[in-house]
């Protein structure tokens, strides 16, 4: 259902279902290892993705219990970051981060011509000597820490455990067109 979806998403997404334009223009070179998986294969994928989610869990839950009281003692806003990232076949989702920078940080980003080219030019990653990014959670991005609420996406189905890195709607119309269905054909992981 493109209606779901932001319209410069739906219209990427809409070309590539169609096989129209976008689809075409790859060079033939570049699709030819990319094989859709076969809806066994997303089943074995998924069941999979549940089985760690729910093993991990129990084991994890302790040690983000800890990470969320540590974020909340030392900065201010709230625990977790939800910010809406493009999913599989161009559909929105939230994704679940522990927050790592001072509130209104992205907001502030992508209102600013200049900071979008600078963040496009850094690989869409702010550097780790940005002031918006809090002491702990320099720490918390150097471990990969911060992922851990994504377990949470994994099993609400939005997000698979391996698959290409969540992109915010700006960052898919950004790249090639290769990317493009890349990142609307499959899942993103953690």
């Amino acid at each position: 259902d493109l209606s779901s979806m932001h319209p410069a998403v739906a219209a990427t997404v809409a070309m590539l279902r169609s096989g129209s334009a976008r689809r075409s223009e790859i060079p033939a070179k570049e699709l030819e290892n990319f094989v859709s998986p076969s809806r066994g294969q997303l089943a074995a994928k998924r069941l999979m993705d549940v089985t760690v989610v729910l093993v991990s869990l129990p084991l994890l839950l302790p040690m983000m219990a800890v990470i969320a009281v540590l974020v909340k003692l030392t900065s201010r806003g709230p625990v977790l970051f939800k910010h809406v990232r493009v999913g599989r076949d161009g559909r929105l989702f939230k994704v679940l981060k522990f927050r790592t920078m001072t509130p209104g940080t992205h907001e502030s980003i992508w209102s600013d011509i200049e900071k979008i080219e600078q963040f496009a030019a850094s690989g869409f990653k702010l550097p780790d000597r940005d002031p918006s990014i809090t002491r702990f959670g320099r720490l918390l991005r150097r471990t990969s820490l911060d992922e851990l609420p994504q377990f949470f996406n994994v099993l609400g189905g939005s997000m698979s455990l391996v698959g290409v890195r969540p992109l915010v709607v700006p960052e898919v119309t950004m790249r090639s067109e290769l990317d493009q269905v890349l990142y609307t054909t499959m899942k993103p992981g953690i």
